[in-house]
């Protein structure tokens, strides 16, 4: 709808019709935030453009002032909405998650053999075996030649645990010998580990501690002067107040010497836990 521009010829229109015109032009400002409230049944038009003004949430408010203008049957004009606040910045990052706890400190313990000889194979002696062997030693050769005759000698150790251990959870073991430095000791073969039949030093002169179970160590290949060998243990296998025992046998005819318990640095068991 298209209205009259205010004017004489507008109110002449109105009183013909109404019977009086007492509208006050000097009040009328067009383009203003609203025109007069006498005739606010149609103002209702101009607050479409104000609303526009809120909507945005960010925009200014000066937006619904334009509205008023619109408003040209003097209707008041729809306030303009208020700037939209400014979101919130993002939630502070999470923190991190605590540090899981260390399960306890690991732990070391080393035990010195109680017996450690080596035998001919053929012939057990642990005495007539150390002293073919220099008196420190223990030979592991498919071949000794020390022996008259020449036959295979192998090594036998005996670890006796004590109460360490116990309640503990173990998480490696490693039996650990070391070659001597004397010219038998350089070597191809270190020869296999094996768990043995319990015995003493006493049964060492009249058997040889059978094998049991299957091959405990592999041959480790060669053997330099004074170099350690080691091979990992199972951890079921360790106990506390338990004992071990283990068997070196020869595979290769150029074998090796170890220290025994004569030795500088005897057979040793070293086991992790925590």
């Amino acid at each position: 709808m298209r209205w009259l521009r205010p004017g004489v010829g507008w109110c002449a229109w109105f009183t013909a019709f109404v019977g009086g015109c007492t509208y006050d032009f000097d009040a009328f400002a067009p383009g203003s935030a609203g025109g007069d409230a006498s005739l606010g049944g149609v103002g209702g038009v101009g607050g479409v453009s104000g609303a526009s003004g809120g909507g945005a949430g960010g925009s200014s408010g000066a937006a619904g002032g334009a509205g008023g203008a619109a408003g040209a049957s003097g209707g008041s004009a729809g306030a303009g909405g208020s700037a939209g606040a400014g979101g919130s910045g993002g939630a502070t990052g999470g923190s991190g998650g605590a540090g899981g706890s260390g399960g306890g400190a690991t732990l070391q313990v080393v035990y010195a053999a109680s017996v450690a000889d080596c035998v001919n194979l053929n012939i057990p002696d642990p005495d007539v075996c150390a002293t073919a062997s220099g008196g420190d030693a223990m030979s592991v050769d498919l071949v000794n030649d020390a022996f008259a005759p020449a036959a295979p000698s192998g090594a036998f150790v005996r670890f006796d645990l004590d109460g360490t251990l116990t309640g503990k959870s173990i998480i490696s073991a490693a039996f650990e010998l070391r070659a001597t430095n004397g010219t038998s000791a350089d070597s191809v073969s270190s020869g296999e580990l094996w768990q043995v039949a319990a015995f003493t030093r006493a049964d060492l002169f009249s058997s040889v501690p059978a094998q049991q179970g299957a091959l405990l160590g592999a041959d480790l290949g060669n053997v330099a002067k004074l170099q350690t060998m080691s091979w990992p243990i199972p951890p079921a296998s360790i106990s506390a107040n338990g004992s071990l025992y283990f068997g070196v046998f020869p595979v290769n005819n150029n074998g090796t010497d170890y220290f025994n318990l004569q030795g500088v640095t005897p057979p040793r068991l070293v086991v992790t836990y925590q």
